[in-house]
């Protein structure tokens, strides 16, 4: 995993860990007992079905789906043992995030998130 940090227009809203391959993209969030770190799995391609992630053997979390453009495109709740979270429109990527968390930072569809590199 590398260190990412996400921002919506300048204000910063997590400091993230970041998948760098398939078995991390696989991985993802299961066994976390909480989500405490926000992940960041980049899709091979923007799509939608194409990119429904899921939550089994993952505690409940933020699924901030986020397109090429940085826009975002769809916002879920996800509980414990969903088979299937397709975003709405099509996503290049998804921030798994503490629950709430993003409800709380006001990040919602059509709001842009940038991600950058963090210093190490």
């Amino acid at each position: 995993l590398k260190k990412v940090t996400a921002r919506s227009n300048g204000k910063l809203l997590w400091e993230c860990d970041a998948t760098t391959n398939s078995l991390e993209r696989a991985w993802g969030i299961m066994f976390r007992p909480r989500v405490e770190t926000p992940l960041v799995i980049t899709f091979p391609r923007e799509g939608t079905r194409l990119n429904a992630i899921h939550s089994l053997f993952c505690p409940e979390f933020d699924a901030v789906f986020v397109n090429t453009q940085g826009n975002v495109v769809d916002v879920v709740k996800v509980k414990p043992y969903t088979p299937a979270v397709v975003p709405r429109s099509p996503a290049a990527l998804v921030i798994e995030a503490p629950p709430g968390s993003a409800k709380r930072k006001g990040i919602k569809p059509g709001a842009r998130i940038s991600l950058e590199d963090a210093l190490r």
